[in-house]
């Protein structure tokens, strides 16, 4: 006897495949719920860059790229997507931003 089980040890062998499978199926049913969030996750939004940085250097323009057109060494660690913006003013300066797929990647 099983103690807290007032039926025979037939009866628990009974009721045990249906507890198991019961308890499977929710785990699956949540499994999917979580993959269906997660798939349904908003697409990152592209970085506002400022017009003026330090008064001096003024946007001429901003672009942004699919992850596919990366640096090689940048698609390695993981992008998924980059943008880009130059400035002007006492000299001239690109800034590259990239979205990595994990956060150690940037480090």
């Amino acid at each position: 006897m099983v103690p807290g089980f007032g039926g025979t040890n037939q009866q628990l062998a009974r009721a045990r495949p249906e507890t198991v499978q019961s308890a499977s199926m929710k785990r699956r049913l949540w499994m999917v719920v979580v993959m269906l969030l997660a798939a349904c996750t908003a697409k990152t939004q592209p970085p506002v860059f400022p017009a003026t940085v330090a008064g001096a250097w003024q946007m001429k323009g901003s672009q942004s790229f699919p992850a596919a057109s990366a640096p090689e060494l940048i698609r390695k660690i993981g992008t998924r997507g980059w943008w880009s913006a130059t400035y002007e003013g006492p000299g001239s300066a690109t800034v590259e931003l990239y979205e990595l797929t994990s956060s150690a990647g940037g480090l």
